[in-house]
């Protein structure tokens, strides 16, 4: 293994012990690992098959999710299928808006459409940082804002962004993301994750997290 993969491969050790010390049920146990997985896309599709196939891993599921969701909120009356789907990863009340699930994938296909490795690497940082937010939140983070975030979660979210992009950036050199811009891309993935309701912090993280990197490519940061 290249020495430039040990703090990638670092972070996400870590995350993998934080979510089988600090969650409890297997439910959410499951929810934490699918999440993981995610990591799959940025971290083996992107620099095995180049941005096209990285795309198109995110944009497809993407359409047939909203579709779906569009099937399932327009016909409350029997469990669709997106519901039996997801309900053994959902969290509890998640059915009444869209799933967690939908909005990561519309997220990432957003976040995938900006120029070079952007997309990969704020949703390398997005699949990481929010759960550990969640995760140093719920334990530690005491009384929660009308948005039910906290404090400690968002400085956890601030922490984990910024090593997982830095992680991003030396391991994949050439994807055009600079450590700098990583950096301000975690403090905007922060506030957007702080000030975003449960329902839709998936969608907005990633989003805006590419936003800077792509605005601050402008001034060759």
């Amino acid at each position: 293994m290249p020495k430039e993969a040990y703090p990638m491969v670092l972070v996400i050790m870590a995350s993998a012990a934080a979510v089988l010390f600090l969650v409890r049920g297997p439910r959410q146990i499951g929810r934490k690992m699918v999440r993981l997985m995610g990591l799959v896309f940025p971290l083996l599709v992107f620099p095995l098959w180049g941005i096209g196939v990285y795309r198109a891993c995110f944009i497809l599921p993407a359409v047939i999710l909203a579709l779906l969701e569009a099937v399932r909120l327009s016909d409350r009356r029997d469990r669709s299928m997106l519901d039996r789907l997801l309900s053994p990863i959902a969290k509890e009340g998640e059915g009444r808006g869209f799933f967690g699930f939908s909005t990561y994938f519309w997220g990432a296909a957003l976040a995938s459409l900006a120029p070079g490795g952007a997309g990969p690497a704020v949703t390398a940082m997005a699949t990481l940082c929010d759960p550990w937010a969640s995760m140093i939140g719920t334990a530690w983070g005491g009384h929660g804002s009308s948005l039910g975030k906290t404090w400690v979660g968002s400085l956890t979210c601030l922490l984990v962004s910024s090593m997982t992009g830095l992680s991003f950036s030396i391991l994949f050199p050439r994807a055009g993301v600079s450590l700098l811009q990583t950096l301000l891309a975690s403090v905007a993935m922060t506030a957007a994750e702080r000030y975003s309701s449960g329902e839709f912090d998936n969608l907005s993280i990633q989003v805006v997290g590419a936003a800077v990197i792509t605005l601050s490519s402008m001034g060759s940061l």
